[in-house]
């Protein structure tokens, strides 16, 4: 990894740091991202440092060190505060509100939310309302999820975000709707909640467990590996590794908490807010 210079693009770089952390190798995505920050905050005006300390913030929850990614958070929303650029602030509010989870957190989001319906910044705005809608599911409010995830998947459609739009159809699917599908059989026929259920399975988790961290009954829970084990064409949870490995998927670093695996996810679409901003 090369550091950026006065010489050199530094907008352009984000994309190493946000590349690593969206293609799950975080440690090393969040290295670099702290190593050139140091390097912008020289130099670099207020929105660029605003820019690295988001997903580096998040890349911190995601591997479960939370005093090191509220810390940057803060920094963030302070930074934004001063800077005053609406695009800036509500994309630190939402980080802010993803870290600190519960109420404060949905307090956080709607915030951004708020300054983001009056800034152009469609894509942040996108992130912004899956962001609350997810919150507001996993606090099991699932008619206050519902309206900001909608908004949050037509938007990110609308602005090619296909990995924000993925998590989007995830978690309106976890909140009993059902978005559309054309496979029949194979990991892509799973539901989103069907394949979320799946990877945490997968993992090793029970069904309480796994019922417990979605806020499901258990009874659900074993209706989604039903389902996911036909499409899958195997018999019991056993096969579900090697069947999601073999069907062109992935099973998630084990032993990670659900509310981490949902920053993991999230931070994949953190590569196209780095270059939406470049």
């Amino acid at each position: 990894m090369s550091l950026p210079t006065r010489s050199s693009p530094t907008r352009s770089w984000p994309a190493g740091g946000g590349c690593g952390v969206a293609q799950g190798e975080i440690r090393r995505g969040l290295d670099d991202l702290l190593a050139c920050g140091q390097v912008w905050d020289a130099f670099d005006p207020p929105d660029v440092s605003i820019r690295w300390r988001s997903p580096a913030a998040l890349a911190h929850a995601a591997l479960g060190e939370h005093e090191q990614a509220t810390r940057l958070a803060d920094h963030a929303v302070r930074t934004a505060c001063s800077f005053g650029a609406p695009h800036a602030l509500g994309n630190a509010l939402r980080t802010a509100g993803l870290i600190a989870g519960g109420e404060s957190g949905v307090r956080l989001l709607r915030e951004a939310v708020t300054v983001l319906e009056g800034a152009p910044a469609l894509l942040d705005r996108a992130a912004a309302l899956t962001g609350l809608g997810t919150l507001e599911g996993r606090l099991g409010r699932v008619r206050q999820a519902r309206e900001p995830l909608l908004r949050g998947l037509e938007l990110a459609a609308h602005c090619g975000a296909a990995p924000l739009a993925a998590q989007a159809r995830a978690e309106i699917s976890l909140i009993g709707l059902r978005p559309r599908r054309t496979a029949l059989s194979g990991r892509d026929a799973l539901t989103a909640a069907e394949h979320r259920v799946s990877q945490m399975a997968a993992q090793g988790q029970t069904n309480r467990q796994i019922a417990q961290a979605l806020f499901l009954s258990e009874k659900t829970i074993e209706n989604h590996l039903t389902h996911a084990y036909a499409k899958l064409g195997i018999a019991s949870r056993r096969e579900l590794a090697k069947a999601l490995i073999r069907a062109g998927g992935r099973v998630e670093v084990p032993d990670a908490p659900y509310g981490q695996a949902a920053l993991v996810d999230l931070l994949a679409t953190e590569r196209q807010h780095l270059h939406a901003g470049a």
